[in-house]
């Protein structure tokens, strides 16, 4: 009888101690704007990004190149929040590629899949650190 109280209890509690321990948790908006909010820059290019967060869904960047032009004269762009990627789509009408922003080794990696029909993804990467 001991025993099976002892299974009877285990069962309850494996059914009831929370099942997302091995998944991957949503990352809130704190987090985001901490690890990707404020000025990057690839000192290579002098290209800089500026990012801040509307919302918990997505981000406004605004992308300009220090040598030619000020940040108030650059690009702005709206990326979605998957995960913790900021993604921007496809659009084919302005042409703009699809993009993927992501944090690795507190650097931003900024990845552009070519535009066009090809068999083949080409991918560019380029890197950029905190300002």
């Amino acid at each position: 009888m001991l025993a099976i109280k002892k299974i009877f209890l285990f069962l309850i509690i494996w059914f009831l101690y929370p099942s997302n321990g091995y998944s991957q948790k949503s990352v809130t908006i704190t987090q985001l704007q901490k690890q990707y909010g404020g000025t990057w820059i690839d000192r290579k290019t002098t290209r800089c990004l500026q990012i801040t967060f509307d919302n918990d869904r997505f981000a406004t960047i605004i992308d300009w190149t220090r040598k030619y032009q000020s940040r108030e004269h650059g690009d702005v762009y709206k990326a979605y929040i998957k995960k913790d990627t900021l993604v921007m789509p496809e659009d084919k009408d302005h042409h703009a590629p699809y993009s993927e922003i992501t944090i690795e080794n507190n650097k931003l990696i900024y990845r552009t899949k070519s535009i066009g029909i090809q068999k083949i993804s080409i991918w560019d990467k380029q890197v950029f650190s905190r300002k």
